[in-house]
């Protein structure tokens, strides 16, 4: 008799715990859903704030830049072998200065796993004398020079984005551009490509390596 009070219980038992498993289940449905939408809603207003890239540090744009990335990530946000708010604004801000006309152009965004983001993406810049003299110093070679000159880049390029649910930020952001196929298209030849590339002020994450204004 015990024996069986006992099984009837524990059926019992099992039969109410089988009636939360829908409720959990909706629940961590809902998690999950909010954890994407918050992300989501971030990559997507990061893509929009610095679609023309940076302008003037004393500009209304800059300050509203600034304080969008300080809410959104962490202080100190990585970046690849750097880190730091200010470190993501100035990578922005010696793109904008070199080249002329910057902007980014989002292609796809996709969430690949829990708490990671890419976005696939087109950078386009435009190259002036300026470019010339701060990221291609070493290029001599007039004719290689005139075919670059105003030249409109479309560079591909990838941006992964990592983020902490348990703060509701991002903790990383990566950034890589290829300028390969651009510089193809201008030069048509690859050994004259890799040469050029070999000696620009470029990192092997397609970054600008310059000192421009307000640079320590």
């Amino acid at each position: 008799m015990w024996q069986r009070n006992q099984t009837n219980a524990l059926e019992k038992r099992v039969q109410q715990l089988q009636h939360y498993i829908p409720v959990l289940e909706l629940q961590r449905t809902q998690l999950i859903y909010d954890e994407s939408q918050d992300m989501w809603a971030v990559v997507v207003e990061y893509c929009e704030k610095f679609r023309y890239g940076v302008k003037s540090e004393d500009g209304h744009q800059y300050s509203d830049q600034l304080e969008f990335l300080r809410s959104s990530m962490v202080q100190d946000v990585a970046l690849g072998e750097h880190c730091g708010v200010q470190e993501l604004m100035d990578w922005w801000r010696r793109y904008s200065s070199v080249f002329k006309d910057l902007q980014l152009q989002p292609k796809c965004m996709q969430r690949v796993s829990e708490g990671f983001m890419r976005v696939s993406a087109i950078l386009s810049v435009t190259v002036s004398v300026f470019t010339l003299e701060k990221v291609f110093p070493n290029l001599k070679t007039v004719s290689l020079l005139s075919k670059l000159l105003g030249r409109r880049l479309r560079l591909p390029c990838c941006l992964w984005f990592e983020w902490d649910a348990s703060s509701s930020r991002v903790v990383r952001v990566e950034m890589t551009v290829n300028y390969v196929t651009a510089m193809m298209k201008v030069f048509g030849n690859l050994s004259v490509v890799a040469s050029v590339l070999a000696h620009a002020h470029i990192t092997r994450y397609g970054g600008v390596q310059v000192c421009v204004a307000s640079d320590s």
